[in-house]
């Protein structure tokens, strides 16, 4: 869930208990329009090495698409895995932008 910074409030703390390891936990929500829309993430990542990366994201969320429908809940989860400047990553969405859709996405890419 992305936001426009202005108009959301995002909160969360961040732990590395070691080098190759990186946990955090933070909560998006939106501000706009009373749709009462949050999004909770715990993120863990794990780096085997300098040019690879493991990404496990776990989050709930609930809201409404918009103010005047009912409210949705839902889970998320993402894995991703990074080569040097090439990544893939799958999720599972329950509740596809607040909605009753369920949706899985499957992204290939290149950070550059």
């Amino acid at each position: 869930l992305n936001f426009d910074p202005n108009d959301s409030v995002l909160y969360g703390v961040g732990y590395k208990p070691s080098e190759r390891h990186h946990l955090s936990l933070y909560n998006t929500s939106d501000n706009r329009f009373n749709t009462g829309q949050s999004v909770t993430h715990l993120v863990w990542r794990y780096a085997p090495n300098d040019r690879q990366r493991l990404t496990l994201d776990l989050a709930t969320k609930q809201g409404r698409a918009s103010a005047d429908e009912a409210e949705v809940k839902g889970q998320i989860i993402s894995l991703a895995f990074d080569h040097g400047p090439v990544f893939v990553r799958w999720a599972q969405d329950r509740k596809v932008n607040f909605s009753d859709d369920n949706q899985n996405r499957l992204s290939l890419g290149l950070r550059f």
